[in-house]
């Protein structure tokens, strides 16, 4: 399909939103942004999303789920669904990394070396990068 160039920047562009290098390790329990987020929205529109639409043919990002493991670790999933006139099929991207922050900033540092940096407040991470803002939710 035609838009492959873009299924291979779609994961990149979504484990870098999450990447900074690793901030100073979280020491309150209660003031962690430790869990799972899901995304929900990209440049303030709601998933799913079609990320892209060709005559007969469209990619949509139908959810991502960012999950923050209390020892550090990350990992990104990302779900996407192509339909063309054949039919549809779903594919999932998974990445792996590393997190820390300092207050309210956060940073990752994923697998492929890839590294971003975004903002946490209460059960919401933002992440620009790249002219995409990211928001997710837990």
């Amino acid at each position: 399909m035609k838009y492959r160039p873009f299924r291979t920047v779609l994961p990149v562009l979504l484990v870098a939103v999450f990447l900074a290098g690793c901030g100073d390790s979280i020491t309150e329990a209660d003031s962690t942004p430790v869990g799972s987020y899901a995304l929900i929205s990209l440049n303030g529109q709601p998933l799913p999303l079609t990320i892209e639409e060709l005559p007969g043919e469209s990619v949509t990002l139908t959810s991502a789920t960012l999950t923050l493991n209390a020892d550090g670790t990350c990992s990104l999933l990302s779900t996407i669904q192509e339909t063309t006139a054949t039919g549809t099929a779903t594919e999932t991207d998974s990445s792996i990394g590393t997190w820390g922050n300092t207050g309210n900033a956060i940073s990752f540092a994923w697998s492929d070396g890839t590294a971003l940096a975004g903002s946490w407040s209460g059960d919401t991470i933002v992440i620009t990068s790249e002219g995409f803002v990211y928001l997710f939710e837990r």
